[in-house]
């Protein structure tokens, strides 16, 4: 799932999410990709939360650690299933 943020230097600022975790291939597959059209933030779960889509962390704190991808890029992992993410996820990086 992605969604357009703002846009910088005439370029969109792209967010990209999934709840396959954020080792996922599809998800380094897809962020490669939309690097051509503008600047890309990967925000997605520590772990797989596949089947979870609506499931939200009400009583837990959000962590969120950078970590590298397998192309050595920067990205954000939260402790947190995608649903909650979404609704906290940084806007500038």
């Amino acid at each position: 799932m992605t969604r357009g943020m703002e846009k910088m230097n005439g370029n969109p600022h792209i967010l990209v999410t999934n709840d396959d975790g954020v080792d996922a291939p599809g998800l380094l597959a897809l962020k490669q990709t939309l690097e051509k059209v503008g600047q890309v933030t990967v925000f997605a779960p520590e772990h797989n939360w596949s089947a979870a889509g609506h499931t939200k962390t009400m009583h837990k704190p959000l962590r969120v650690n950078q970590v590298k991808l397998a192309d050595g890029t920067m990205a954000y992992a939260s402790s947190t299933a995608r649903a909650t993410q979404s609704e906290g996820a940084p806007l500038e990086a």
